[in-house]
């Protein structure tokens, strides 16, 4: 079987971060042992938990032979937005934020396709119908997915949440209601995806 080029997007990438970053390294280091991968992955907080974790891991371990990260650095807007989405009511602000760094990583993935052609893309993390990124445009097969984010919760859990809690819970609710009729973008990526 012969080495495929293969360009991951895991935004949230870690080998000891929370869950999502975790299933972007566990992906991309198990593929890197077929296949050559290259890692889009980023940060859109001023901390940058996921520079700073792969960092930290590369201080202390070897590189892993088949793996390149691309790192894309976010902007300052982008990580004034994520620390501005903290508070109340205003979570759909990330959104904003993450779709200016996926505009950065279709820019890297697209200049890095031209070098090189990829011969699969998969957008892995975070993945989520709100934002389906770019990537679906380069004329590569795209896998898009798993995806999360389409359902709501059931209106019988607002009595527990509290009033913040249910704030929360029916902006997302109308969010997701608009969002599921109107996003043209995650339309065409499904359509464009060889597997959702």
């Amino acid at each position: 079987m012969r080495r495929l080029r293969i360009l991951l997007s895991t935004f949230a990438f870690s080998p000891d971060g929370p869950s999502e970053a975790r299933v972007g390294w566990d992906t991309a280091t198990r593929l890197a042992r077929h296949h050559d991968v290259t890692v889009l992955c980023g940060d859109i907080a001023r901390e940058k938990p996921t520079g700073s974790d792969v960092a930290r891991y590369f201080s202390n371990n070897q590189t892993i032979p088949g793996l390149g990260i691309q790192y894309v650095e976010p902007t300052c807007a982008m990580e004034r937005l994520t620390a501005l989405h903290e508070k109340p009511g205003l979570w759909a602000v990330y959104y904003v934020a993450y779709h200016a760094w996926q505009k950065r990583a279709f820019a890297v993935a697209a200049a890095l396709n031209q070098v090189k052609p990829f011969d699969i893309i998969h957008h892995l993390t975070y993945t989520t119908y709100r934002e389906p990124g770019y990537l679906w445009r380069l004329d590569v097969p795209f896998f898009w997915g798993p995806i999360a984010g389409a359902s709501d919760i059931p209106l019988s859990f607002a009595r527990i949440l509290g009033v913040k809690g249910t704030m929360a819970f029916g902006s997302r609710r109308v969010a997701n209601s608009i969002q599921r009729r109107a996003s043209h973008r995650a339309r065409l990526a499904a359509q464009k995806a060889e597997l959702v």
